[in-house]
């Protein structure tokens, strides 16, 4: 079974609205978001999810960039804000959420 998925950057929503975007975007069968509420309000994320029938969340920009000891108070701090953006949208969402790190 072939799937294709996408890596959604907000960075496009600086050349069209988040709408436009989608209607011109292919129907794909998994979307990894990168959520952060300084760049997009978890509104707009919530109307994000609702563009595929799966997602994942890719640990966004504002996470500490450090050798991910977890014990670290900025981590923690991070981590938290992180969880606790998805833990808003799974309300929206009929799956477990799925975390993206890349090493």
């Amino acid at each position: 079974m072939k799937s294709l998925g996408f890596t959604f950057d907000e960075k496009i929503l600086h050349q069209m609205s988040l709408e436009a975007f989608f209607d011109e975007f292919p129907t794909v069968d998994a979307l990894e978001i990168a959520p952060d509420d300084t760049i997009l309000t978890k509104n707009d994320y919530k109307k994000i999810i609702s563009y595929t029938k799966d997602h994942n969340y890719h640990v966004p920009y504002f996470a500490s960039k450090m050798k991910y000891d977890f014990s670290n108070e900025s981590y923690k701090r991070d981590y938290t804000k992180f969880l606790s953006i998805i833990e808003y949208l799974r309300q929206y969402s009929v799956k477990t959420p799925s975390m993206v790190l890349h090493g």
